[in-house]
């Protein structure tokens, strides 16, 4: 209880850091979505599914990055943290190593997942059939996607194993 009140100050600091980054983060998060749509309007252009599921993508990608940075900023307020982060960053090699292998998994899904966003292969509200499971493709984020089959029963595929499985998408001969 010491700390906390003779660092009253950096807690207060590093709230109103947590603060003004949701606060950040909701604001760039809601104007994304509402200046997209109103491009497309000016643009005379539809605002598809295609186009939902890039956005989605897209102002995940960005929110993430804001609670990163402000998250970050909030703990450097504290000497202990900024003196632990220096110490991590001497042996940032021996860390990236560890920390890429270990992530490779994830990485690899992230990168999917753009390719997936920006490749047209299909989109929210496809139907598409991936390895004999025929379904509705009800979400795609950066690390899955769902899709809700024929028979009432939802599967996600991570997108590492969906962007190398062949899919057919039947939607594509509807457009």
């Amino acid at each position: 209880m010491k700390y906390f009140t003779d660092n009253l100050e950096l807690f207060i600091q590093a709230g109103i850091i947590l603060l003004v980054t949701i606060v950040v983060a909701r604001t760039v998060s809601f104007l994304i979505e509402k200046n997209a749509h109103l491009v497309a309007q000016k643009l005379h252009r539809e605002f598809g599914a295609k186009e939902e599921t890039r956005l989605k993508i897209v102002k995940r990608s960005i929110v993430a990055a804001i609670y990163f940075i402000g998250i970050a900023s909030a703990l450097y307020q504290f000497p202990e943290v900024a003196r632990f982060a220096a110490a991590m960053f001497a042996s940032a090699a021996i860390v990236g190593i560890v920390v890429g292998i270990a992530a490779q998994s994830l990485v690899a899904n992230l990168i999917a997942g753009f390719m997936i966003s920006f490749s047209r292969r299909f989109n929210i509200g496809d139907t598409i059939d991936v390895e004999g499971h025929k379904g509705e493709v009800e979400e795609i984020t950066l690390l899955h996607t769902q899709i809700k089959l024929e028979d009432g029963n939802h599967m996600l595929i991570p997108n590492k194993l969906l962007s190398e499985l062949k899919i057919i998408n039947f939607s594509l001969k509807k457009k």
